[in-house]
């Protein structure tokens, strides 16, 4: 009878403890998130840092390689901006996610690293990773720094005529961007090279361009007043940027009075 007693009593403390344990496990997982949702302007110590050059892309590593169980959320600040569950992803999630971030969100689904494409200064700030089925939260404090105060060239050319802009360096492997204005127009990656990466390119500087690929220097021939601007280089595997402002000078045509004179003079003298 007594054992009987201390087993039942056994019993229910054990479901008891279970139940404590369930609600317990409950009241962490809720924290966590709370954690993750109201995180926005805390300043975290474990934050990785992370800086990029505006119009770059960035990587945001969760150091992990998934399985079918894991559930990963990434978010900007409070807005829920992707997530993985097994083998199904989503991109912006929240309403005002696709204003902000439109066409320029990818995921890894080996990783579920998260990349940001064309990096503008409004992106910078807190991005959260939360990995709940390994109770993993990660945050990223990511600043963008515009191409001002950076080394700068002013280039001179006349119309009609060639010019070289000039990286400074050899190629090794590099990856290598050149920009005009904010027009992607020519990158070199490794082996791999690309003229007019962008759609709004080929019209403006159609057969016009070239690219040393053991120098990595862009050429323009045949420039035209339109082509006078800022050409960005960006060396991202050096860390290094260059800016080049271009100006383009008319000839001066020979006016026809001018004309008329010089030939007068040459009659005058062959009749001397």
């Amino acid at each position: 009878m007594v054992n009987g007693k201390n087993k039942g009593i056994n019993s229910q403390g054990t479901i008891r403890n279970q139940e404590q344990e369930k609600r317990s496990n409950e009241r962490v997982y809720v924290d966590k998130r709370d954690l993750v949702t109201f995180i926005a302007g805390v300043i975290n110590s474990t934050a990785d840092n992370v800086s990029v050059i505006e119009g770059d892309s960035v990587t945001l590593n969760t150091g992990i390689k998934t399985n079918q169980t894991d559930r990963i959320n990434w978010y900007f600040y409070t807005d829920h901006i992707a997530w993985i569950t097994g083998d199904q992803s989503k991109i912006c999630v929240d309403s005002e996610c696709p204003e902000r971030f439109r066409d320029r969100l990818k995921l890894d689904h080996v990783t579920g690293s998260l990349t940001i494409t064309n990096f503008t200064n409004t992106d910078s700030g807190l991005y959260i990773l939360d990995i709940t089925s390994r109770n993993i939260v990660k945050t990223f404090s990511v600043s963008v720094h515009g191409l001002s105060g950076v080394d700068s060239e002013k280039v001179s050319v006349m119309e009609g005529d060639s010019v070289t802009l000039h990286t400074g360096i050899k190629t090794n492997q590099d990856r290598i961007k050149w920009f005009f204005n904010t027009d992607r127009i020519a990158q070199i990656s490794g082996d791999q090279s690309k003229i007019c990466a962008d759609a709004v390119c080929p019209e403006r500087f159609r057969d016009r361009l070239k690219l040393d690929h053991r120098t990595g220097s862009l050429t323009i021939t045949n420039i035209t007043n339109t082509d006078s601007g800022d050409y960005t280089l960006d060396i991202i595997s050096r860390n290094g940027v260059k800016t080049f402002s271009v100006s383009v000078h008319v000839k001066n045509p020979v006016r026809p009075a001018q004309m008329f004179s010089v030939r007068t003079l040459m009659r005058d003298s062959e009749t001397d």
